[in-house]
């Protein structure tokens, strides 16, 4: 069965799907937001900046491809708040997540039982690289792909996993989805146990594909496989993105205003 997150990535045309940008928010406002969406975007900014306006513009169409709600929050205005979240230089993007129940766990330290973290982005301020980082969040850590979802899960993100198994083959999911929750949320990760897919793609089951949009170059491994195969494989097949992908190793973008890059607020 597919998760309502899934069909609403695979179907951003529909106005009921697509994330709103929610403009100017204050403090009063932002904490009624976190306590209404298992997930919210922020992005600490003043429009002060001339520079900065390119990246109000890049924010705001990302925020029209993805599920989660993007705000802005205007740091002249909201000095409080943008010091409450330790934000020094503009602009910040933090990521304000609810974790799934799946993911909860005895030790969380959290009275209603639901967890939650606060991400900080650090990678390209740019359209497809901020709705690639909230895409991977937004999706679960394993994917059952149908059918008829194939070619638009194939192709939502730059790098996409999917390993092709039968029904039967309980064993490699399981190697599979241990894998995919190591490397959550760096990469997409999917499977498919639909024998008419795997025959339409070419492939005999089992089979792990590793779908590179951004070049076509995809990668193939065939046969049964260890946790150990799959992890090796992914370096070689994907090596590139991983690297790219992972926030400790981002490009950090800053804006040339020499009062942004030093951390100052405008006085």
């Amino acid at each position: 069965m597919r998760s309502s997150t899934f069909v609403c990535l695979l179907a951003t045309s529909l106005a009921s799907c697509t994330a709103r940008l929610i403009e100017d928010v204050s403090g009063n406002g932002f904490g009624t937001l976190l306590t209404e969406h298992r997930m919210l975007l922020a992005a600490f900014t003043t429009r002060s900046f001339e520079a900065l306006h390119p990246f109000h513009d890049d924010f705001e169409a990302a925020a029209d491809t993805v599920e989660t709600p993007f705000v802005v929050v205007d740091c002249e205005f909201e000095r409080d708040m943008c010091q409450e979240f330790d934000v020094n230089a503009y602009p910040a993007i933090k990521l304000f997540k609810r974790k799934r129940k799946e993911e909860i766990h005895d030790d969380d330290d959290n009275e209603d039982g639901e967890g939650g973290e606060i991400l900080r982005y650090r990678g390209r301020r740019t359209k497809h690289a901020i709705r690639s980082f909230i895409l991977k969040h937004e999706l679960p850590v394993l994917t059952h792909v149908q059918p008829s979802d194939l070619n638009d899960f194939k192709k939502i993100d730059d790098v996409v996993i999917i390993a092709y198994l039968r029904p039967d083959q309980t064993a490699l999911l399981d190697v599979f989805r241990s894998v995919a929750e190591r490397h959550y949320p760096e990469l997409v990760f999917g499977y498919s146990t639909d024998m008419p897919t795997a025959d339409a793609e070419g492939l005999a089951m089992p089979a792990i594909v590793c779908y590179k949009n951004t070049d076509g170059d995809n990668k193939l491994m065939n046969g049964h496989f260890r946790e150990e195969d799959v992890e090796t494989f992914l370096k070689m097949a994907a090596k590139d993105v991983i690297g790219e992908v992972n926030e400790r190793n981002m490009d950090i973008f800053m804006a040339v205003s020499p009062q942004i890059t030093h951390g100052q607020f405008p006085s």
